[in-house]
């Protein structure tokens, strides 16, 4: 019997069992039969896994090394003679992240600080700064564009300090304006562009430019640029802030089902609201946040009568800022983590010391953690290489079958993947109808919705609707989400290749690296037999190499050694991918590429032992106690590195050991 038909006598014998009595053996008859049936589908699913795997099954620290997570930072500077162990996030309380802002502000709760006295003394400030450097830096940029002379710049220096000086004389509000004009004279067009660019970007609520025609004659039609006062009333709903920057704490809550809390206490779309980094979900994380056109009252209002225990905000901490946050818009994280269960086979204390010691002078291997790829039978990474094939209906496959699910969920799955038109009623059961159609949709909805798998519920209604459109399907998940798959395969790549820098070149810098410049953090340069001894002589090392993340944008290419471009087209070849076929997605996923240190070394590092005797027990709270059997460490790191890299490093155990089975048992 097919799928379709044991899924039809299944929601035919549930209606039997509703309307008539069936007598006791019976029943036990059919649940052994419907175990059957359920043992039977997980098997065909098992087997349907395997023809969409890249690699076969892993478990535990095998996981790790095909992703290339396999080198211990410490093995190849010295003997590790003792190590210890301990349980992570045996508690959520035991792992707290707060956001470190672009200008090295860390998100706190604050309870006592008087934001409107902050903001009007930024505020002065800004204005104070509009009469000197902000004059002098836009003056200066104007007269480097073709055609901008001294004249001009002194006649643009002295109409700003003209209109500053009447706005203090007639006030802000005052709709009155300087009638005084600058005309500059003639520009080629580009030139032109640049002016009007410059005076908005520097000048933008004092002065605006336009293009004036005159025409000589009738004859000789000449454009020139004329600057004049801006008119504050027609700038100022342009100019005025139009996103609310708050500090949010989370407690157990990923990030996602944060933003759907959020839009559902608002009432709002979840695109309203966005965040400089994603954040750990069993953890106490505070972080920045923007929210378009939400007010400051309207936050505190609305935190003030909705009542839950996950979401939390500072209600003094809340201001209207212009510029929304864009991931990647923050420093780094300032990590406190809690370890319990402390073994080790010397001297605990001792041993601790050495090995925080070792982390905070050698730092450890950046590698993409297993966050990355995912805790599922399909790996991330896997659905990025068919993504990479442009094999839409593969990624899908994979998408729905990554996970242990619902029964119901199995048997819809089996549905769509060996069928290619799984509902149309010429290729079933005579008994399939419309109704059986909605029953079922409605069925697998829930199940999804109670599962919390929101992704694959997109995904699933899309192809109720449109049996067979797989990459209508996959462009439902949000653009974020797509792109995951794609930069999981570049972090895989990336991971290998650091391992096998290591293994073949040790923790030295060599000729063939790419070093990142100490004085610019964008810029990299490669190490070549001309300037390798200078670069030494400035004070590089291992420290100041990177790997770079492939694609087709990179400034200083890829290394010459053995771990460079070649190291990259082998995979492609292993894998079928072809180049040709990736740079056609290169601006969709964003896939020009990127360079990533190879060793990092956290900041601010600092420890102490303390003791616990019931799990209950906060021990980010607890004294020090040298003898206790708990850890707490802190420590910054940048952004886009992973603090479960430098606990693997620390104790010299996996990072994906599955703690939520020993804390049940």
């Amino acid at each position: 019997t097919n799928s379709f038909e044991r899924l039809t006598s299944h929601m035919k014998r549930k209606r039997e069992e509703e309307h008539h009595n069936i007598d006791e053996t019976s029943m036990k008859q059919k649940k052994t039969e419907e175990k059957q049936r359920i043992n039977q589908e997980k098997d065909d699913i098992h087997k349907l896994k395997k023809t969409y795997r890249a690699e076969p099954s892993m478990a535990g620290e095998e996981k790790e090394n095909a992703v290339g997570i396999n080198i211990y930072l410490r093995s190849y500077i010295n003997q590790v003679k003792e190590t210890f162990s301990g349980i992570t996030k045996q508690r959520y309380s035991d792992f707290i992240v707060r956001e470190i802002s672009e200008d090295g502000k860390v998100a706190k709760i604050l309870e006592d600080n008087i934001m409107k006295d902050d903001e009007e003394e930024e505020s002065d400030k800004e204005e104070e700064s509009l009469t000197t450097e902000h004059i002098q830096k836009g003056c200066d940029e104007l007269e480097n564009i073709p055609g901008f002379d001294k004249n001009n710049k002194e006649a643009v220096r002295e109409l700003l300090l003209e209109i500053i000086s009447d706005r203090k004389e007639r006030g802000k509000n005052s709709k009155k304006v300087v009638q005084t004009k600058v005309t500059l004279g003639l520009f080629a067009k580009e030139h032109r562009i640049k002016v009007h660019q410059t005076v908005r970007g520097h000048f933008g609520d004092y002065l605006e430019s336009h293009t004036d025609i005159h025409n000589e004659l009738n004859t000789n039609i000449k454009k020139v640029l004329e600057l004049k006062e801006a008119n504050l009333k027609s700038n100022s709903r342009r100019n005025e802030p139009k996103f609310c920057k708050f500090i949010l704490q989370k407690t157990n809550c990923s990030s996602a089902d944060a933003v759907r809390l959020l839009a559902k206490m608002f009432r709002c779309n979840d695109k309203k609201f966005d965040v400089a980094g994603t954040k750990d979900k069993r953890a106490i994380t505070t972080q920045f946040m923007t929210a378009f056109k939400l007010t400051p009252d309207r936050m505190r209002e609305v935190f003030g009568v909705y009542t839950q225990d996950k979401l939390a905000i500072d209600p003094i901490e809340i201001r209207m800022v212009k510029e929304k946050l864009r991931l990647g818009d923050l420093k780094g994280n300032q990590f406190e983590i809690g370890l319990r269960n402390l073994t080790s086979t010397s001297n605990l204390k001792k041993v601790i010391d050495e090995a925080v010691e070792s982390m905070k002078t050698t730092g450890f291997i950046n590698y993409f953690g297993m966050q990355r790829f995912g805790n599922f039978d399909i790996m991330t990474h896997e659905m990025g290489i068919h993504l990479l094939r442009n094999d839409i209906k593969s990624v899908i496959a994979c998408m729905l079958l990554s996970r242990t699910t619902p029964e119901s969920y199995y048997t819809t799955m089996r549905l769509y993947l060996e069928k290619e038109h799984a509902y149309q009623p010429e290729l079933g059961s005579h008994e399939w109808t419309e109704a059986h159609q909605k029953q079922l949709r409605l069925l697998v909805q829930a199940e999804l919705t109670k599962a919390r798998m929101f992704n694959e519920k997109r995904v699933i209604d899309h192809l109720f609707k449109n049996p067979n459109d797989y990459l209508g399907a996959f462009m439902k998940l949000s653009r974020n989400s797509r792109m995951m798959y794609a930069h999981a395969v570049q972090s895989y790549v990336w991971n290998h290749a650091a391992s096998e820098r290591i293994r073949q070149y040790g923790v030295k810098m060599v000729i063939g690296d790419i070093v990142s410049k100490k004085d610019s953090k964008k810029d990299y340069v490669l190490l070549t037999k001309d300037n390798f001894e200078a670069y030494v002589q400035q004070g590089y090392t291992i420290k100041d190499v990177v790997l770079p993340l492939f694609g087709f944008e990179l400034s200083a290419g890829y290394p010459t050694h053995a771990i460079g471009e070649h190291f990259v087209n082998a995979f492609f070849d292993k894998h079928a991918l072809s180049l040709e076929t990736i740079s056609t997605m290169k601006k969709q996923y964003c896939l020009f590429g990127a360079y990533r240190h190879v060793i990092i070394q956290p900041e601010n590092v600092s420890h102490r032992l303390t003791s616990y005797s019931s799990i209950e027990d906060d021990i980010m709270q607890t004294p020090e106690d040298d003898s206790g059997n708990a850890l707490v460490i802190k420590f910054d790191l940048p952004c886009g590195v992973y603090a479960t890299m430098l606990l693997r490093e620390l104790m010299h155990m996996p990072s994906i050991l599955d703690w939520d089975k020993v804390n049940k048992k």
